[in-house]
This record gives C-alpha cells, sequence and structure tokens, in this order.
C-alpha cells in the first residue's frame, strides 16, 4: 500500500482469476479462521454485519465442511484463502460468487434445523470451483455453474447437515417447521404445522415440476424474458439432470467425472459439449437417449403400469404405457410373493407388454423403482 497527503493507495494480486469485487464498509465483525488441507493452510476470512453475529460460528463451519468435500470429491482448492462476507439486510448483491470471495446474507432469525444460511455458503462456494476456477461462460450456458452449484449444494447438505425439515417463511420472514400449500403473496392460507425431513433438492423438484416444459436447459442463458422460466432451465433443471445421471451411473463414478471435468478444464473456458462429451465417454451406459430428452428438449416424462391380467394361474399379462413425449430408458420391477423379477424397456415404444410366469402370486410392478427418472411425474 501507498499514502498520499489525500488518499491511500493498496494494491492487491491474484493469480489465476477472471474476475474480482472489493467491498467497502464503515462498520462489520472481522473474524480468520484457517482451513488445514493435504498440502496447505487456507485462511477463511469472515466480514459479518453486526447483528448477525451469532452466525459466525455456522458460517465458518459451512465453508469447512465445503473445503473438506470439494477436495475429497472433486479436487483440490487452488487458492490460499476464501472470503466470505456477509452483505446488509437492505443490499441486492447477497448470493453472489467472485473468485475467493462470494456474499450471503442471513434472516435474523434462522435455527440450524432450517438448513439456511448453510446451504446458501454451500451454493456460493461451490462457485468457486464452478465458474470461478471452471470459467464457462455464463450468458450462453448458465446452466453448468448453476447446475453444478447447486447439485453440490445439495450433496454438502446431505453429508454434513443430513436432518433439516421442511419450513415456510411466515409473510417471507419468520421461518415456520410444516409444508405451506397455498399461499398468497408468499402469506400462508393453507398450511400444516408439523415437522417433515426435507428430501435432497425438494425445491427443485416443485420448481420443475410447476413449470416443466417451458424451456430447456440447451438454450442460451439470456433468450428467456421470465425469471421463472431462467431459474428453471439453468438452477432446477440441470440439478436435477445431475442427480438422474448420478443414479444411473453410479455416485462414486459420477463424481470422478466430475473430478476429472474439473483438473481437466480448470482455469479454462469449457463449453456444456466437453461436460457432456466426457459424461458419456466415461459411462458404460448410452447416453445420447439421455441427453436428448433431457438437455435437449423440454418434455413431460409419465410412465406408468396400464393393467394387470391374470391370464392363466401364475401367467400375467402386463401392459406398460409411456403417456408424454418423453423417453427414458426405464428398470421395470415385478414383485411376487417369494420373488422379485427385473425386466428392461429400453425403446421409444408408446407401449410395452410383458408376458410373466411366476411361482408364486403376484403383488404388484413398478416402473424405475431406483426413481433414476426424476423428471417423472408418478
Amino acid at each position: 500500500s501507498s499514502k498520499s497527503e489525500d488518499t491511500n493507495t493498496f494494491t492487491f494480486t491474484q493469480k489465476g482469476i477472471h474476475d474480482f469485487a472489493w467491498f467497502a464498509v464503515d462498520s462489520i465483525l472481522t473474524e480468520t479462521d484457517y482451513y488445514k488441507s493435504s498440502n496447505k493452510e487456507i485462511r477463511i476470512e469472515l466480514f459479518i454485519q453486526p447483528e448477525r453475529e451469532e452466525y459466525l460460528s455456522r458460517y465458518s463451519n459451512a465453508v469447512k465442511n465445503c473445503l473438506e468435500y470439494f477436495e475429497k470429491y472433486v479436487g483440490e482448492y487452488p487458492y490460499e484463502k476464501v472470503t466470505l462476507v456477509d452483505v446488509p439486510r437492505t443490499s441486492k448483491s447477497g448470493g453472489m460468487e467472485y473468485p475467493t470471495l462470494f456474499t450471503v446474507s442471513a434472516d435474523l432469525f434462522s435455527p440450524v434445523e432450517v438448513g439456511y444460511p448453510e446451504k446458501l455458503v454451500a451454493h456460493e462456494f461451490a462457485h468457486q470451483y464452478f465458474h470461478g476456477i471452471i470459467a464457462n461462460n455464463e450468458t450462453y450456458e448458465g446452466w453448468i455453474d448453476e447446475g453444478l452449484a447447486s447439485y453440490f449444494a445439495t450433496k454438502i447438505m446431505e453429508e454434513y447437515y443430513p436432518d433439516l425439515l421442511i419450513n415456510f417463511r411466515l409473510a417471507s420472514y419468520f421461518p415456520v417447521f410444516g409444508i405451506q400449500l397455498l399461499n398468497y403473496n408468499e402469506i400462508p392460507l393453507i398450511y400444516s404445522i408439523d415437522k417433515y425431513k426435507q428430501a435432497p433438492a425438494y425445491r427443485q423438484y416443485i420448481n420443475y415440476y410447476s413449470n416443466p416444459i417451458q424451456g430447456k436447459i440447451s438454450d442460451s442463458s439470456f433468450i428467456h424474458d421470465s425469471k421463472i422460466v431462467y431459474r428453471n432451465t439453468n438452477y432446477s433443471k440441470p440439478e436435477l439432470m445431475f442427480i438422474s445421471l448420478e443414479r444411473i451411473i453410479g455416485e462414486r463414478e459420477f463424481l470422478q467425472i466430475i473430478s476429472e471435468f474439473y483438473n481437466r478444464y480448470k482455469f479454462k473456458h469449457p463449453k456444456g459439449r466437453d461436460l457432456i462429451d466426457l459424461i458419456k465417454s466415461n459411462s458404460s451406459e448410452k447416453l445420447d437417449w439421455f441427453f436428448d430428452g433431457v438437455y435437449n428438449n423440454d418434455v413431460r416424462f409419465d410412465y406408468s403400469v396400464k393393467s394387470i391380467i391374470e391370464t392363466d394361474s401364475l401367467n400375467y399379462k402386463i401392459e406398460l404405457v409411456r403417456n408424454e413425449e418423453g423417453i427414458f430408458y426405464n428398470d421395470i420391477l415385478v414383485v411376487t410373493e417369494n420373488d422379485s423379477l427385473w425386466f428392461k424397456w429400453e425403446d421409444s415404444s408408446r407401449t410395452k407388454y410383458l408376458d410373466v410366469k411366476t411361482e408364486s402370486q403376484l403383488y404388484g410392478v413398478e416402473i424405475d423403482p431406483f426413481r433414476k427418472n426424476v423428471f417423472d411425474y408418478n
């Protein structure tokens, strides 16, 4: 730094970045913590609004959890520090990402069972890797970094905060545990007060099921004039796509593919095709059908069991139907009194018939029992 009669000049140097941010404030709490990785110590700088002092340890622990998870499953954090800035309540800059720095915010009252602001921290930290280090073009393909940041935020919450409860916000502010069924201007009209465990990524499911065919993931990020459609095509659908791929490929294998993507393209500007080609080439599953339906199209998915007829003693004719345009390669489970029988449906037909001979009474038939197709309405 240097100083003249009227000004102070500060110079900061950071290698390996494509963007930067700075902030100025007259009153804020500061705290420094450290995370010891395998080969270095990473400094965690925290800048917290005075009225949110109680969140200091929660912010710090959340950042450490993120560093641990990403270095374990994705790759090394290349910088020597990371900065969290808790912005004022009146600021519109909470929840933004820049290399080595991200912003967050929190309500004055937010119990740990809500998982907020921890999930916001996880999402914004994930952007250190995806868009900070993996520098895709957000104007055209925001789904890459927003989808991966959302996916990894969900993974981190499952790993470190597994017992979160569903809640709604009374008048957009006060968290109340339970399920909100109907609201007007975010004021609940019909609701169920109880404690319900959060399903992973449950808000993304709500967003998708509310707007399933309004835009494709492959659309350029800037073409939609609706915030709802933008959020669906850049956040909700991409995260659900990654969850679906994880279930098809396997969690360990999928994380290894994302780790390879990170290590191959860090400090570069990959395109969506690079990620998709890497997933295809590293999977034992043929996935052209998957990306055709989920990535390149905005179609509904709805498979169902139409009928089960016993044609003779322990002989059954099962009719399965595809009710919408979306095509998915499904596993079929037939459950009998003493056994489980497995079948495949891997084509574009509207109807599939199974002629099944069993050794005991048939109890039921289920399409996609492992819920690999998270886009299906049933």
